[in-house]
């Protein structure tokens, strides 16, 4: 079957992206509009493609992923713990460090996917239905988060909405089953659809000029992009519904609406970005590392926010290219695929036992 490029130079501006998010994160009070616009459609197009390309679901992936994170949230839980950014234990793993949710949460939708494609009841349920109920469920979910609370507390009094990244789970997980329900003919389609380069441009200038002015006048809607928090974090304790349907509503609309533009404007040629999508995965789990690094000089602090900027991009665009190297990737490639390297011990161990009973 013929890769498609544009699936991986998609993943490869995102990854950046990413990373970008990432370094300007503890100076985002400087580039608030910029750094909202990112969360805006960077996680929920990379959610997108997760679910897309998730349409084989095995078990074996779910504990992959869950392998995954206990052995990254161990070593970034002790790696801050150095830095003197975390002063718990190494083995903390309810509350997902940084970066991390996206496994945990990745764990949560395959393993709802597992259900809704092999439990014979949910199976025969259209899955435009399946898509529609999840979506209602999510869409409201931070309206009810109190309620949730109080029944889940009962049980787990630390609970709340990043215990297990359980809110962005919910939250995201409309954008994962678009993907995952949407047929390989319709997203051609639909990425295809815009031809013309100047529409291509118009629109994603205007809906970039649209977004930040809502996010100039209400900044608190980062909340509602972050997709971690009750209704109370962006529209206050004394929100009402028609508050909270228009906030939510809007969070939807604009990263649906961004990652359809974007889908269209990321080219399919072969370039710099394809190899970045490729390995996006090593460059995801390891960028943190120069990431907590950098937050560590305080010199920078003293810098003007022109320079930060200029300086913020070319180290986010050098951690990109030094991290999905072919190099990195294979130096790395056991560590950010457990099933293999678990395969491989098997097999070893296998070979070394044939080997004894030979020899006997």
């Amino acid at each position: 079957m013929e890769k498609d490029n544009k699936l991986s130079n998609a993943k490869g501006v995102l990854i950046l992206f990413v990373v970008f998010g990432h370094v300007i994160e503890m100076y985002n009070g400087q580039f608030k509009n910029l750094y909202i616009f990112i969360y805006a459609f960077h996680m929920p197009l990379f959610v997108f493609l997760s679910g897309y390309l998730a349409k084989r679901v095995k078990l074996s992936k779910v504990i992959n992923f869950l392998f995954l994170y206990l052995i990254f949230q161990t070593f970034f839980n002790w790696f801050k713990n150095v830095l003197g950014q975390f002063d718990g234990s190494p083995f903390q793993y309810e509350t997902p460090q940084y970066h991390l949710w996206y496994l945990v949460s990745m764990v949560g939708w395959y393993l709802i996917a597992l259900l809704l494609t092999r439990v014979k009841v949910l199976s025969k349920i259209s899955k435009w239905k399946k898509y529609i109920v999840i979506f209602i469920l999510c869409f409201f979910s931070r309206w009810f988060v109190e309620e949730v609370y109080a029944a889940i507390r009962f049980f787990y009094r630390d609970f709340d909405t990043y215990t297990l990244s359980y809110q962005r789970t919910i939250t995201f997980a409309p954008f994962f089953f678009a993907g995952f329900y949407m047929s390989k003919g319709t997203l051609m389609k639909l990425y295809s659809s815009i031809n013309n380069v100047k529409i291509k441009f118009s629109l994603i200038s205007v809906v970039s000029l649209i977004s930040f002015i809502i996010f100039q006048n209400d900044t608190i809607i980062e909340n509602a992009f972050r997709g971690s928090y009750g209704f109370e974090w962006f529209i206050g304790q004394d929100g009402n519904m028609g508050e909270y349907l228009a906030t939510v509503g809007i969070q939807y609309f604009i990263s649906f609406l961004l990652c359809y533009i974007l889908m269209n404007l990321i080219s399919s040629k072969r370039s710099v970005l394809t190899k970045w999508g490729d390995n996006s995965l090593a460059i995801f789990l390891f960028h943190p590392i120069f990431v907590f690094s950098l937050w560590q000089f305080e010199l920078l602090k003293t810098w003007d926010t022109d320079t930060k900027l200029i300086f913020f991009i070319f180290v986010s665009v050098g951690i990109t290219l030094f991290l999905g190297t072919n190099m990195f990737s294979s130096i790395t490639k056991y560590v950010c695929n457990p099933n293999i390297s678990a395969e491989k011990m098997v097999g070893y161990v296998k070979l070394f036992k044939r080997k004894i009973t030979t020899t006997e």
